[in-house]
């Protein structure tokens, strides 16, 4: 009779244990699943901005560079080019 009862309260334990395991996971995994289409749409939002404006991220980047006096004009029309032929895409000014 004794072993019976502290059977049962072992496995009353195991129960809550494996329950409140199971429940973390699954908030996890809700979580992941959620960053993860938060990501994506991010993505997806700035290519979108990316085609709409017609302006290269990069080229933004690189142009506020030196604008602050970070690279110098060689620097910069290296860099440029370099952006150019690596996109695809024809920067202004490109020779």
């Amino acid at each position: 009779m004794w072993g019976e009862h502290m059977m049962g309260e072992h496995a009353t334990r195991n129960g809550v244990w494996w329950g409140l395991t199971s429940v973390l996971f699954w908030v996890v995994v809700i979580a992941l699943v959620t960053a993860a289409i938060v990501v994506l749409i991010k993505q997806v939002q700035q290519a979108h901005a990316f085609r709409e404006s017609g302006v290269d991220p990069a080229m933004k980047i690189l142009r506020e560079r030196f604008a602050r006096g970070e690279i110098s004009g060689e620097q910069f029309d290296l860099m440029r080019r370099t952006l150019g032929e690596r996109t695809g895409l024809r920067t202004e000014n490109a020779k």
